[in-house]
């Protein structure tokens, strides 16, 4: 007998439609910035068990889809989830490196400090992935109380950032930027912490 492989159908508000023709237009909705179709296509093709070929660009466009509709701890999510389950792939990198500012910007301490560790972990890293992840690393143990452990990630990261002149004759990149800001915040919480100390020392005055 003759194989013949169909895709499989599936049943949409307005109509049925085939898993290729359904990923088609969530990236023509997408392209046109329909972002709310899109998300609706999108998720659709997840709740339809999308197939492997397709379905890193799926969670990927999805993230973006969420960023655009700014709902960052969805499109964390769906990043996150595009690095879990295709780790090798150059997109999972690009992924992890959005999830580091949206952790950051929503100030989820702990999984800024695991997504920089995921990225630092990688082989494909070029010097502002890595001072990404640093930067991560360091502001995450900083704000989770661990000034002191925070700084080695933090001046490495700078490190990197001086040897290759980043930010010296143009805009300074985020990484560079996030890394200066973790500096400030690990001083600070550095001095607030001797300062409170001095405060709880027998015999000493109030400030």
């Amino acid at each position: 007998p003759t194989k013949v492989t169909v895709s499989p159908q599936i049943v949409t508000a307005d109509r049925d439609t085939s898993e290729p023709e359904l990923f088609r237009r969530a990236e023509r909705e997408l392209h046109d910035e329909d972002y709310a179709s899109a998300k609706r296509d999108f998720e659709l093709l997840l709740k339809a068990d999308a197939s492997q070929a397709i379905l890193p660009t799926v969670l990927f466009d999805l993230g973006t889809t969420y960023e655009a509709l700014r709902d960052p701890a969805a499109a964390a999510g769906a990043y996150h989830a595009l690095a879990s389950k295709f780790p090798a792939l150059a997109s999972s990198k690009v992924a992890l490196g959005r999830c580091v500012w949206i952790h950051a910007y929503l100030e989820e301490w702990k999984p800024l400090g695991e997504t920089g560790e995921a990225l630092l972990a990688r082989a494909d890293i070029d010097p502002l992935d890595r001072m990404a992840g640093l930067g991560a690393r360091g502001l995450s143990r900083a704000e989770l109380g661990d000034p002191d452990g925070a700084l080695p990630d933090i001046e490495k990261g700078i490190d990197i950032l001086e040897d290759y002149k980043f930010g010296e004759t143009g805009k300074m990149p985020s990484a560079g930027a996030e890394l200066k800001f973790a500096l400030a915040e690990s001083r600070r919480i550095a001095t607030e912490r001797i300062a409170l100390q001095h405060e709880e020392r027998p015999g000493s005055s109030p400030r």
